[in-house]
Formats: C-alpha cells, structure tokens, sequence
C-alpha cells in the first residue's frame, strides 16, 4: 500500500495535483490518503510514503517514525518547491540532515528560453547523472513485481559514444536544489542550461540493512528519494517530455525492483556553492563620487594658508569717512 500524506496540508496530493500519479500507481497497489500524524500504526502495512511539498512542520515523533520506517524496509518519497523549507514553512531539512540531504532556498530557471515560455519551467536535456535511469526508462510502472514473462522487457545499455546526461530529458517546473552529501547520492541535475549550473535536483538514500517492506513481499533496503520539484510528477506535467518514464523509474526503485544507482556518482561531481554579493541590490544604493585631484606639490609649505585669519587696519579710514558722510560721533 502507498500512502499519500495530507496531515501537514501538503499542496500535492490524491485530490489536488497528483491525481494522474495516483490513478498510475493504483494500477498494481493501494493507495492510501492519510489525514492524521504520522504514527507506526498508521505505516503498519506501508510500503511506501509520499510527501508532497507540505506546508506545517512536522513534530519529532514523527520524523523518528519515518525514520524507524525506513530503517525497516519501507521506503520515502519527499517532493518540494521553490525556496525550499524557508517558503514552505516546513521542517523537512531536520529529517534530511540525518540522511546527508537538505532543500536548498533557491529556484532553479532556464537561462535560454525553449519551448517552455516560463524560465521556471526548465526544460533539462542532459541532467542524468544515474545511467540506469536511461536504461531502465522504458520499463512500465505497472509491470513492477508482477509476471511479465508474456512481454519481455529488457534495459538497453547505453551507447559508450553516447552521453548518458542526454539519455532522457525532462522538465523541471517550480523546483529548488538540493545539497548532496555521503551516504546520499545524486539521481539529476540542473545540467547546462538552467541556472544554477550542474548543480543537484533529485537525490536518493539507500540502507544497508535488507527488510521486507514491498508490495510483493520480497525483502528490500530501506528506500528515500527526495526532489526538489514537487509539480515534476504533477497532473500537469507528468505527460511532458519523459517526466512520466523517469516517474517509473524512480517508483520502481522505490518499490524494491532491482535497480542499482552508482552511490559514487554525483557526490564529487559538483563544485561547492561560493556565496556572492548580491548584485542587484548593491547596484540600487547610491554611490559617491570620486573626483580625481591634481597631483600634489613636493613644498608641502606652499599647501598651507596663512591668510585665512588675519588682523589689519586698512579698513580704519574708510569706516572714518563712513561716519563723517553719516554725521555720527566717534
């Protein structure tokens, strides 16, 4: 069973903006809408989690059932937005922290309009980092765990002359980054032509302890992806380009399926982020005016002025004529 978290008014859900996610996965599982805390109870016959871009904080109970859920074979889907926990009013970045992740404050645009009006609906052509997402993209969702000896699918290894960044485009509507670090590993990137550059936008965590938590039945790790975007797999975006195809791989590695991330890709890859003035504020203040002067003379004695202050009486006679002409005493 899969459950949709709605405790936390999370703006994507079931009922709003993941009703096409929601009809795909029903096609070989449950689907669950849950309104209360998260509780063990609650997760008891879960195999995965899906949060979708909450806007209240969760408590810390709840992050340790999350956390005792992962650690026992189920498996955590966590979308965002743009500006991260900051905009959202959220918490996630506690849970994160613990698995190496964080949502950035930021928004991610498309330097060089494309078929897609809106900068912020960054269309990425080669962000892979993951070759396995190329070679599992034509896998269906809905062939997940269930007999498929009818109709053989197989991954197609990727050409060597060909770049795997390139093996599948998407678009990247109203997202954020995310900050990369060991154990977590980095599944897409902002790529070449949105900004900021080659920087992370979806990661994945993997444990190391093998439960059984999938919908089969099989034993799994426990499972955590977390996305920056949270309109990526949204009703009005998942037909889009191959938004649909890397929303099946990602739900198949979620649900257990025999996919193999390279752990070592994408945590070195990218550069560490350097903070920067902000440039379109310091070019608003208002700036003095520097003046060039004339080089200075070597007699410093010649600079200085002795008849600022001075007394005399060379003005005496014409104040005496003065009062002659006005016929006052003196």
């Amino acid at each position: 069973m899969i459950i949709f978290d709605k405790s936390k008014n999370e703006t994507h859900h079931p009922n709003s903006n993941f009703k096409k996610l929601c009809r795909r996965l029903r096609l070989f599982t449950k689907v669950k809408v849950n309104k209360e805390e998260l509780s063990h109870e609650e997760l008891k016959d879960c195999s995965i989690v899906i949060i979708g871009s909450p806007k209240l904080p969760f408590k810390e109970e709840e992050f340790r059932v999350l956390a005792a859920f992962i650690e026992n074979g189920g498996s955590v889907a966590i979308f965002s937005s743009e500006g991260g926990d900051y905009a959202s009013k959220s918490n996630l970045n506690v849970f994160l922290s613990e698995y190496g992740m964080s949502i950035d404050r930021s928004s991610v645009i498309r330097a060089v309009y494309h078929k897609y009006l809106h900068p912020k609906h960054a269309l990425i052509t080669n962000g892979i980092i993951q070759p396995e997402i190329g070679e599992e993209k034509d896998i269906p969702l809905v062939l997940s765990g269930k007999d498929s000896s009818a109709t053989q699918y197989t991954t197609r290894p990727q050409d060597e002359a060909c770049d795997s960044t390139s093996s599948l485009s998407f678009v990247y509507p109203n997202g954020t980054t995310i900050s990369v670090q060991s154990p977590s590993f980095t599944l897409l990137s902002s790529g070449t032509t949105s900004y900021p550059v080659d920087c992370p936008l979806a990661a994945a965590w993997e444990s190391d302890n093998i439960m059984g938590r999938s919908h089969n039945d099989k034993k799994r790790p426990g499972r955590l992806i977390v996305v920056g975007s949270s309109d990526i797999f949204a009703d009005d975006w998942l037909d889009k380009e191959e938004n649909g195809k890397l929303c099946d791989v990602f739900f198949r590695f979620l649900l257990g399926e025999n996919i193999e991330f390279d752990s070592s890709q994408g945590r070195s890859d990218f550069e560490e982020k350097e903070c920067v003035p902000d440039i379109s504020s310091l070019a608003n203040l208002v700036k003095s005016c520097i003046q060039e002067n004339e080089p200075l003379t070597r007699d410093y004695n010649s600079m200085l002025c002795t008849k600022m202050f001075e007394i005399h009486n060379d003005c005496i006679p014409d104040v005496i004529d003065l009062y002659k002409r006005l016929n006052v005493e003196y």
